[in-house]
């Protein structure tokens, strides 16, 4: 019975910090994105995003969905997360640990980082490519919820579990992607000044997004050996 409290209360404890690090990595990224895109954008295209003070990356109501459909359904997920196999193989953590501990803060710059260099890499491409302020923003506002998801399975990686062991998470994955689906594809789009993505802008944000994956991975791969090299958690 106590054997298996324990592993109950690690396993609680692994997804309190899988929802924390998965909600302020990907609210860094977003925050970094909007703040880094106006700046490139003023370097790169002045006379776009110098000419009018209302040109940004991203709008308000591009945010505002992007944190409900990331922060909503998927988040939650999370918490249903079963326990790793090796939850009872580890050693006791300190009484003193909190759930943000260096590790993590490392995490979640470095995968907003990640997130701001592909996004923005997808956004400028595209507004070089067409022209076409809208499509741009269009393309980085699906970047991010579809990275988002990327980002679930970053973490949950770490602790050696596949998006399969959680059917909850696999269920929410795909409304929220169904759900961006609908605001591309249907007459909502209007509401989101956002324009259906054909073809080439699809492709462009699966390049991106496995571009992310890469840096993500390579992101949590340094980290791991860093603390391994140190002997922390």
């Amino acid at each position: 019975m106590l054997f298996r409290s324990i592993a109950e209360g690690r396993g609680i404890f692994d997804n309190v910090r899988k929802f924390v690090n998965y909600l302020l990595s990907a609210n860094a990224g977003e925050v970094l994105v909007v703040f880094f895109g106006v700046l490139l954008g003023s370097a790169l295209f002045p006379g776009l995003f110098e000419g009018d003070v209302d040109v940004l990356v991203l709008t308000p109501v591009m945010l505002l969905w992007i944190n409900l459909v990331t922060d909503g359904l998927p988040a939650l997920a999370l918490g249903s997360d079963p326990k790793a196999d090796d939850v009872m193989q580890r050693d006791p953590r300190p009484s003193s640990e909190s759930v943000i501990h260096t590790r993590m803060i490392a995490s979640i710059f470095g995968i907003g980082a990640a997130m701001t260099v592909t996004g923005l890499a997808a956004f400028f491409y595209t507004l070089a490519d067409t022209g076409d302020l809208v499509r741009a923003q269009t393309v980085l506002f699906t970047f991010l919820v579809a990275v988002e998801m990327i980002r679930i399975q970053l973490i949950r990686g770490r602790y050696g579990q596949p998006l399969r062991s959680n059917p909850w998470l696999v269920a929410a994955i795909l409304a929220s992607l169904a759900l961006q689906g609908l605001v591309l594809y249907t007459p909502v789009n209007d509401l989101f000044a956002v324009v259906p993505l054909g073809v080439d802008g699809l492709g462009v944000v699966a390049v991106a997004g496995v571009a992310f994956l890469v840096l993500g991975s390579l992101v949590e791969r340094a980290l791991d050996r860093v603390v391994a090299d140190r002997g922390t958690a």
